[in-house]
């Protein structure tokens, strides 16, 4: 299946493959997508161990970072905030050269 329309595929689908700027920007589990992405505010320094960061926002004294995880954030100066699929896809869009050419794809069993 491939749509658009992400509150429709969160419900159906199982896996997300997120191609934009011909490349594969995000290919996993939509459970797994969503459960080690995470918005991360706190001072603008560089982020924590073990986060890449898809995509950051910076104020003067604060940074906000839409971020993969690779586990738990220790340092406690960042304050770690739950994110949905569809921040997490278009975070990915936004950063990519061209946002027009994106395409979703997802792929599994409905729920």
């Amino acid at each position: 299946m491939s749509s658009h329309l992400l509150h429709d595929l969160e419900r159906v689908c199982d896996y997300l493959i997120l191609l934009s700027a011909s490349r594969t920007q995000l290919c996993d589990s939509i459970d797994k997508v969503v459960a080690t992405h995470r918005v991360l505010i706190g001072p603008r320094q560089k982020p924590p161990a073990g986060v890449t960061v898809v995509k950051a926002t910076n104020a003067a004294r604060q940074s906000r970072l839409l971020a993969r995880l690779d586990g738990p954030v220790l340092d406690p100066s960042w304050d770690v905030h739950e994110v949905g699929l569809e921040d997490i896809v278009l975070g990915y869009m936004r950063e990519a050269a061209s946002p027009a050419n994106g395409t979703l794809t997802a792929i599994g069993e409905a729920s």
